[in-house]
């Protein structure tokens, strides 16, 4: 099933097995559950370790927060004069969509 992005849908969860941590769809028809491998039984210090604890969290978060994002972005789309106070922020929102979905590269 395609989710209108070429992305596997989410939501995505953490995975763990042995010294791995994997992020995976939790979608129950996702063509392609598996997401990515952390790497982590390659880190070699508990500091690397926590660093690829947080990249797998951050990137299991991603489809959330995409959504999050999306449904926010149509209430920028007025002339009130607060959003001309967070045009940056709200560039910053519209960026964030795109790099998400692999536009303007």
């Amino acid at each position: 099933m395609k989710n209108g992005n070429d992305f596997t849908p989410g939501p995505w969860a953490i995975k763990p097995m042995k010294d791995k941590l994997y992020v995976e769809s939790e979608y129950i028809n996702a063509l392609t559950p598996f997401v990515c491998d952390t790497q982590r039984e390659s880190c070699m210090s508990d500091e690397e370790r926590e660093t690829c604890d947080a990249n797998a969290h951050l990137i299991a978060a991603a489809p959330a927060m995409l959504e999050a994002l999306e449904a926010i972005e149509p209430m920028t789309w007025n002339d009130s004069p607060l959003l001309k106070v967070y045009a940056k922020e709200i560039e910053q929102l519209r960026a964030a969509i795109a790099q998400a979905k692999g536009e303007g590269r």
